[in-house]
Order: structure tokens, then C-alpha cells, then sequence
């Protein structure tokens, strides 16, 4: 949430020359409605349940994958992420986060304070760790996050 994982993944992928998928937009092609829709009408269980088969679809397609914040929640997504991609965290403060996150559509903001939103973070923060092959500092620009990831792609 916030990171820059699909500002990021669209440009590490373009510079690989190799496909992108963001799981948001492949949930929505799923499911036949916009996320924040998905969350409101249908909750969030449904959501992540979209997601899972969403990203069930794209893992055998390889290529780099934006995932959804909380994609990381269930076991089962972070086995396929673990097991179909190297899977590299974009670690951000919450405090760095909010203004990124502050005004948009988010469906998260709409049912949470921000203590919450600070708790869900904090939750989500260890699972993006043990599920992630290299964590690097979010707080860097995106072009220094798509040049170091490009290099550790050409490193393998």
C-alpha cells in the first residue's frame, strides 16, 4: 500500500523487456468490477479470495508482478509468490506511506483511521519480510529502485 510496487514493477519490466502484470488490475479483470467496488460490495474476503485466483493465473506467466498491499495475508499467496518469482519488498516507513496514500481511492481509507492503518502496516510488515528474496529501501526514488532491481535481475 503506497510502496510503488506498480510504479516501480512497469518500470523494472519495461527495462527487462519482460511482461508485467499488476495483481490489482488482474483482480478487476477477475472479478468484473474496480477493487474499491470489489471491497465495498462484496468485502474484503472476497477481495482477497479474487486475488488469489488472480494470482494463480499470472504466477506460471513469470515476468514482474505488482502485488496488492495485502495480497502477503494469506499463506497460500505467499507460497505462489515464493515459489513463481523473486520476490523483492519495497520497505517504506508509515510515515512516508500516509502522504503517498492520503487522498486517494483507496478502499482502506475509507473504513479506517490511521492508528488502524498504522496497526494493518505493522501486521503486513513481517510477512513482506520472511516471504521476500531482498528487501530494499522503499524511500528511494523510482528511478534508483528500477536501476538496483535491474541490476539484481542481471546479477542472476
Amino acid at each position: 500500500m503506497g510502496c510503488g510496487k506498480s510504479t516501480v514493477g512497469r518500470m523494472v519490466a519495461n527495462e527487462l523487456q519482460v511482461p508485467f502484470a499488476d495483481l490489482d488490475s488482474e483482480t478487476e479483470n477477475l472479478s468484473g468490477c474496480r477493487v474499491p467496488q470489489l471491497f465495498e460490495e462484496q468485502g474484503e474476503l472476497a477481495l482477497r479470495r479474487y486475488e488469489s485466483l488472480a494470482l494463480s493465473r499470472v504466477a506460471p506467466n513469470g515476468g514482474v508482478l505488482a502485488t496488492s498491499g495485502g495480497c502477503i495475508m494469506l499463506p497460500q499467496n505467499r507460497r505462489a509468490l515464493r515459489q513463481g518469482f523473486k520476490v523483492i519488498f519495497l520497505d517504506v516507513p508509515f510515515n512516508v506511506i500516509m502522504p503517498r496514500i492520503d487522498g486517494t481511492s483507496r478502499p482502506l481509507l475509507k473504513t479506517m483511521n490511521r492508528n488502524e492503518l498504522r496497526r494493518l502496516c505493522e501486521l503486513r510488515r513481517p510477512l513482506y519480510q520472511e516471504t521476500a528474496d531482498i528487501t530494499l529501501d522503499g524511500t528511494k526514488s523510482v528511478d534508483d529502485l528500477t536501476y538496483e532491481i535491474v541490476n539484481l535481475a542481471y546479477e542472476d
